[in-house]
């Protein structure tokens, strides 16, 4: 973008010359048209690269089974990375308002498994920290596993 602009003011400048030094009378408007036209394609260069994005654009707007393995992959991988921390998020919001945690006190650490296509926790553990380490981790790991019908431990988080 940069060269195109500087190309366009040099452009501009050479025609603002040439029409300056240009003689009056019939030769002087011939070349006037000429520098005219010469800035015009340098205006209009960049045009065909412009239709060129123009033709990629529906590509965006792509629905259903369009897209390609990768492209679809991608989509599926963002939406299960995305799946699973609202998962634990809101698994922490129930633990904390269920066993009176403070916020940021207590994190899981879900271990994932794959059954039939679908990602499922296979195993969580519980880290605490702060007033947390203080509270039943007995129960909140009944409540997570009876929660989730996994196993679950309690950790002290160190940091």
């Amino acid at each position: 973008m940069k060269t195109y602009l500087l190309s366009l003011i040099a452009t501009a400048a050479v025609a603002a010359l040439v029409g300056f030094l240009s003689p009056e009378g019939n030769l002087g408007k011939y070349v006037k048209l000429v520098s005219m036209l010469l800035l015009l394609t340098v205006i209009l260069a960049p045009l065909p690269t412009a239709i060129g994005s123009l033709r990629d654009l529906p590509a965006l707007f792509r629905t259903g089974g369009e897209e390609t393995g990768s492209e679809q992959e991608s989509l599926q991988n963002v939406l299960d990375t995305t799946s699973k921390t609202y998962f634990a998020a809101e698994l922490t919001e129930r633990l904390e308002e269920r066993f009176g945690v403070a916020p940021g006190e207590i994190s899981p650490v879900i271990r994932w498994e794959e059954r039939q296509g679908e990602s499922i926790p296979a195993e969580v553990t519980l880290l605490l920290s702060g007033r947390a380490k203080w509270k039943d981790s007995a129960k909140m790991e009944t409540y997570v596993r009876d929660l989730l019908g996994c196993p679950c431990h309690s950790a002290i988080d160190s940091g």
